[in-house]
């Protein structure tokens, strides 16, 4: 999980061997500034029950797996942000 990322990221291995096929390339903002552009689709999504009909996924480099914040909100497991102290 990474509350400050949009997107949800997997494999494209992944995604591809799901027939989860690329809808747009989108410009992604990565954490360290840098912008990249890559492949988007829309994956069904699963997790302890909670499920996420269609929700935005990135067609990722191998070995990241992120939960972003979009699909977070549609499986209603938002993070509770806490105020700094």
């Amino acid at each position: 999980m990474d509350a400050g990322a949009t997107y949800t990221v997997l494999p494209a291995s992944v995604l591809n061997s799901l027939n989860v096929t690329p809808t747009r390339i989108a410009r992604l903002k990565l954490a360290d500034s840098r912008v990249a552009e890559r492949a988007l689709g829309e994956a069904g999504i699963e997790i302890e029950g909670f499920r996420a009909g269609a929700t935005p996924v990135v067609f990722g480099d191998e070995g990241v797996y992120l939960l972003g914040s979009v699909t977070m909100e549609q499986l209603g497991l938002a993070p509770t942000m806490c105020p700094r102290t």
